[in-house]
């Protein structure tokens, strides 16, 4: 056996367990090499003078594995000897003076520490080590020079091929528990992600509850009075909106009219939303003078509204008897009056109701002859956008309105929100959309 071949065997080592049988090969390795009666030395990291081994290993004939072992003999002076193991292997600590033939005539100084080879059969039932004496280590059985140099490089061999092997049993313990503890935690995650589906669909299911209720208020709007009649289109771009749209009677002789639009979506805007619709129904109730209503609701509103959210609105009535549509304005996009197949945004502006906004808000009015057509609506059905990002626009409305003319009321509202579909193709709605079609009919 060649030392090279040592070196691949170590070098294949990978845990504790596979220590014994490349233990045998050094101690054969040096049977063969150093016929003599000792039969493997070599060194390890302990304190100098105080030796510590593993096993003590004698050869009869230098060649053949030990079949006994031999005590040292205590009585020496400058070596002790002491079993401080289990019977087997027994590790042994050796006291010895700082010069020994052992050596090669070499202070202990200069070669650190022995650590004897384990032998290659275990020892006898008998505790200590059996029969001899020191004198088996006298001058006559001395290493050269040159083996006290190959056995301590067979001790750093040995040495790093333990560290390895401890690291790699380390290693292996390490990932097996790592890998229970991630089957744990994988555990731990479905379990977690179970119920966290469970709670997504209770709150799913919540939502498209609450939804329903918030488009009930849709359905409660009115569709005509008198030769005035009114189509309501609205689609949420998520389950629950923050625009809102309200058309009713206001007393006897008028109609009322509210669209309006908080920012965000979500819970939180879909309640403010409701909370501003209701708030202006009362204001519109309660004060004839159309901006009045608006400053007073708008003051109502504003401090519940975050910091962070606003509100656009166009409240508006109509008087059947004067043909005339009254409509107040805050931030909200201007309706659109169609005039003889003509189509034109109302100019009127006003400030959003919110943190930072001071209250001023625009008033305007139209008269509706027959067969014209009035058109208020969320900033959604406008700012729609395609694939490329690109709004839907003012001027694409306008067109529309124009060129579909002969269409129907409830027909132009359906295409309304139906153009803005097919604009954005596969693009994601990210608004809410809604409208109020006014239409006066001479023949009603």
């Amino acid at each position: 056996m060649e030392l090279l071949e040592l070196y691949r065997t170590a070098a294949g080592i990978r845990s504790e367990t596979e220590l014994p049988e490349f233990f045998d090969a050094v101690t054969r390795f040096c049977v063969e090499r150093h016929p003599v009666r000792c039969a493997a030395v070599f060194l390890t990291d302990y304190p100098m003078r105080k030796l510590h081994c593993r096993s003590v290993c004698f050869s009869e004939t230098g060649h053949e594995p030990p079949r006994r072992s031999f005590d040292f003999d205590s009585s020496v002076e400058g070596w002790v000897v002491e079993n401080v193991g289990n019977r087997g292997r027994k590790p042994l600590i050796i006291n010895t003076p700082a010069q020994h033939p052992l050596f090669g005539g070499r202070s202990l100084e200069k070669i650190r520490n022995i650590l004897v080879l384990p032998m290659l059969d275990p020892l006898d039932s008998s505790t200590g080590i059996a029969a001899g004496t020191l004198t088996l280590l006298d001058h006559e059985t001395s290493f050269s020079m040159e083996t006290a140099e190959e056995l301590d490089e067979i001790a750093l061999l040995l040495e790093t091929t333990l560290h390895h092997a401890r690291l790699g049993s380390h290693l292996r313990d390490t990932q097996i528990n790592l890998r229970e503890i991630l089957l744990r935690k994988t555990e731990e995650i479905e379990e977690l992600h179970a119920a966290l589906r469970r709670r997504h669909k209770e709150h799913l299911d919540d939502l498209r509850l609450a939804a329903r209720i918030h488009h009930l208020f849709f359905s409660q709007s009115i569709t005509r009075l008198g030769s005035f009649h009114v189509a309501t289109r609205f689609r949420p771009s998520r389950h629950l909106a923050g625009d809102c749209i309200h058309v009713f009677r206001l007393g006897a002789r008028f109609l009322g009219m509210i669209i309006l639009d908080v920012s965000g979506f979500g819970i939180s805007s879909c309640l403010l939303a409701t909370f501003a619709r209701e708030t202006f129904h009362r204001a519109m109730l309660r004060h004839p003078n159309i901006r009045s209503a608006m400053t007073a609701a708008a003051t109502s509103i504003r401090p519940v509204l975050p910091d962070h959210m606003f509100l656009t609105a166009l409240i508006g009535t109509l008087n059947p008897a004067t043909l005339k549509i009254e409509f107040c304005l805050a931030g909200h996009p201007p309706p659109v009056h169609i005039h003889r197949g003509r189509a034109r945004e109302l100019p009127v502006s006003g400030n959003a109701i919110g943190s930072g906004y001071p209250p001023d808000f625009g008033l305007s009015e139209v008269l509706l002859e027959p067969g014209d057509r009035f058109l208020a609506y969320t900033d959604g059905v406008v700012e729609i956008a395609s694939s490329d990002n690109i709004n839907f626009g003012h001027q694409r409305l306008l067109d529309l309105l124009e060129k579909r003319a002969d269409l129907s009321l409830e027909e132009l509202a359906n295409l309304i929100l139906r153009a803005g579909d097919i604009y954005a193709g596969t693009a994601e709605t990210a608004d809410d959309r809604g409208l109020i079609l006014l239409e006066h009919r001479a023949d009603s």
